[in-house]
């Protein structure tokens, strides 16, 4: 992919060696295969236990399905391009419209992201008024919500791509363009959830200095109510945690990507060695929809007994 100014026409490397689409090919390949599988077990796993057929979860799965939709969708174009690179047997609305959702999908993962971690710190600051400020029917309108959102940004973004030119695949758009994208669909998100964590990391902490210093009668006296307590929150910080590292993995495989896209806007010059790393770099943002699933298997527990379950045939 290509992000270079509008006003510039970069060209493009000539060729790619054969042992380097090879190896491409057969790592997206894997990418494919294991998001796919990984991202449906997750929808498996809670449809067959009861235990994680939460309202919580619901956000999980939306978030799964996104992954899986995603990575059927986008995956088989980019081996194609790949393999035919640097054309593409694609003509240019065909293009424009993956470009499109490439950026599409980016939002929605972000959207859900969001979306659950502000279901925690609802679940973890105010367990009282969760089920009365997160009802299901927000729940269900706040996932319809994200990709009517997506559909609409969707549509807004394909008029903003510039259209390819002599049949060479391109990611071009106006600068500004771009950088409001991610400003509004990328980095406000994330401002968001890492002061939400913030707020939910000093509660566990200000929790457990509570816990800890309680005088041993006044701990007797109220061990039952004080400890069914302490194990909900343990329970829902644990939780909190799990979604951290998924959060934590979607920044590591896709702040490269957008760092690489934000320096390539004020490059004037491009080569094969560019349009390696570049794919490489694009390689690594589907990885996100891989790790998802392993988290939640080393992570929870209910997942990875729902899964052994799955895999055992029980």
């Amino acid at each position: 992919m290509q992000f270079p100014n509008s006003s510039k026409y970069f060209t493009p490397c000539s060729s790619l060696e054969i042992s380097f689409k090879a190896a491409g090919t057969t790592i997206v390949f894997l990418i494919l295969v294991l998001s796919i599988f990984g991202n449906s077990l997750v929808c498996v796993a809670v449809y067959r236990q009861i235990s994680l057929r939460t309202s919580s979860n619901t956000f999980v799965i939306n978030l799964a399905v996104t992954d899986t939709v995603a990575s059927s969708v986008l995956l088989p174009l980019e081996a194609l391009y790949l393999l035919c690179f640097p054309s593409i047997p694609l003509n240019e609305k065909a293009i424009t419209a993956w470009n499109t959702l490439f950026l599409c999908f980016l939002a929605l993962s972000v959207l859900n992201f969001t979306a659950v971690t502000v279901d925690r710190y609802i679940h973890i600051v105010f367990p009282l008024r969760y089920d009365a400020v997160l009802t299901s029917s927000l729940r269900f309108g706040m996932v319809c919500g994200m990709w009517i959102y997506a559909t609409l940004l969707a549509v807004l973004m394909y008029f903003a791509f510039d259209t390819p030119e002599n049949g060479v695949y391109s990611f071009r758009m106006q600068n500004r363009f771009f950088i409001s994208f991610l400003g509004i669909n990328v980095f406000f998100p994330f401002c968001v959830i890492v002061f939400l964590y913030f707020k939910i990391f000093r509660l566990a902490k200000h929790h457990s200095r509570r816990i800890f210093s309680l005088r041993p009668d006044a701990a007797r006296e109220h061990k039952p109510r004080n400890f069914k307590r302490s194990l909900s929150f343990v329970k829902e910080f644990r939780a909190a945690k799990t979604i951290g590292i998924v959060i934590c993995c979607f920044v590591v495989t896709w702040f490269p990507f957008l760092v690489y896209q934000l320096v390539f806007i004020f490059m004037d010059q491009s080569s094969c060695t560019l349009d390696k790393l570049d794919t490489v770099i694009c390689w690594f943002t589907y990885l996100s929809g891989v790790l998802n699933p392993i988290t939640y298997a080393a992570r929870d527990g209910s997942f990875r007994q729902s899964f052994q379950k799955i895999f055992t045939c029980k």
